[in-house]
């Protein structure tokens, strides 16, 4: 027998919490438009202009985490401004190793750095900068960062009503 769509929402739960090991897509823009060069292979386009389009997706073959920062810009005439950054989370580091003779460079991936939600990092007199982890695949788009337990929490209670 085949099972039914209401026997599989806990296989899909669960299934849809693993995530690959190494890499994900994020969205990427930064506060300022950048120049393409012509060995760029990605573009980089300014937040301001950001609209959730595929021209913003970005691979992040070291990285487990998509992460949005927004820091407030405060102008000698007075006027503030709200910056937003998107893309990968800083998860990768690298060292040298001997090995018959030649040294290697290893890359490896710190998974544990980051966990899915969001901080505010204080610099002195400077206004907090807040900092948005999450680990689903594009998931730094929304305004502010939401965690995929939320819509899997609310799956699991649908199904146990139905």
């Amino acid at each position: 027998m085949f099972p039914t769509v209401i026997q599989l929402i806990p296989f899909l739960l669960f299934t849809s919490t693993f995530f690959p090991v190494f890499g994900i897509q994020c969205y990427r823009c930064l506060p300022k438009a950048v120049p393409n060069t012509n060995n760029q292979t990605t573009s980089l386009e300014p937040c301001s202009q950001f609209d959730g389009s595929s021209k913003f997706v970005i691979d992040c073959p070291l990285s487990t985490f998509c992460m949005k920062r927004n820091f407030k810009l405060e102008f000698p005439d007075g006027r503030n401004a709200i910056v937003t950054e998107r893309g990968c989370a800083q998860q990768s580091f690298s060292y040298r190793v001997l090995k018959r003779g030649q040294w290697q460079t290893i890359n490896d991936v710190n998974e544990t750095i980051y966990q899915d939600g969001c901080i505010l990092e204080h610099q002195g007199t400077k206004p907090p900068t807040q900092y948005c982890y999450c680990s689903s695949r594009l998931c730094n788009a929304a305004s502010t960062v939401q965690s995929n337990l939320l819509i899997c929490f609310f799956l699991l209670l649908v199904y146990y009503i139905l």
